[in-house]
């Protein structure tokens, strides 16, 4: 199943959850990966991570040249644009994905293998749900017992 969630700023323990992360600033994009590599990726390009930042507001802080005074912000836009253009991980990724059918279309197909079915077996997963209706539940009736 794949899940696309667009969200700002998010906190670190959030952000670590993704699989992939997509980093856009203008409709342009600046990295696509592992948010584990991320710090590593901008770090190779010359932009060592602050210490007093997470991960996501460094990024974010980093790819936002709007709030920057003077040319800094845009050449440092337009570097780090070039830069994902030219990185071997962008054609890692132009390598694992095919084009469609028709050639003059931009969709494509991830070739990767996927796995099919759920993860979890069925009564595993009755279960769970049955849990997280009892959590909540619990949470919103308060519990009485009958004398």
């Amino acid at each position: 199943m794949i899940v696309i969630a667009s969200i700002h700023q998010p906190a670190t323990s959030t952000y670590l959850l993704f699989d992939k992360v997509l980093l856009l600033s203008q409709g342009k994009s600046i990295y696509f990966g592992p948010p584990r590599t991320s710090q590593q990726y901008f770090e190779s390009l010359g932009y060592p991570h602050d210490p007093f930042l997470s991960p996501p507001e460094a990024m974010l802080q980093l790819v936002n040249a709007d709030f920057d005074s003077g040319d800094n912000g845009r050449e440092r836009l337009e570097k780090l644009i070039a830069s994902w253009e030219a990185s071997p991980e962008r054609q890692h990724l132009l390598e694992t994905i095919e084009p469609g059918e028709n050639k003059d279309d931009e969709v494509r197909r991830i070739t990767a293998k996927r796995s099919h079915g759920y993860p979890r077996a069925l009564l595993v997963q009755i279960w769970i749900l049955l849990h997280r209706m009892f959590l909540v539940t619990r949470m919103t009736v308060p519990f009485k017992l009958i004398s």
